[in-house]
């Protein structure tokens, strides 16, 4: 990794600049990026890497509408 955001529950995620640029038009400044929540960041970040995709079903309604939102 070679930055780390925090969320606002101050939960620290070490990610690739590159992959928030590549898979996200919200982080295409990643340098300056802003977020909510761990639970919708980690959500998100597992959609940036090449791992088999979380089941949305599993998830927390409110968890998927926030990341829909992002």
């Amino acid at each position: 990794s070679d930055i780390t955001l925090q969320s606002s529950d101050r939960v620290l995620f070490k990610v690739h600049r590159r992959n928030l640029e590549m898979y996200s038009q919200v982080f295409s400044d990643a340098a300056n990026a802003t977020a909510t929540s761990s639970a919708v960041l980690d959500l998100m970040f597992q959609y940036t890497h090449p791992l088999p995709q979380p089941d949305p079903r599993k998830v927390d309604f409110n968890v998927v509408k926030d990341v829909a939102e992002a």
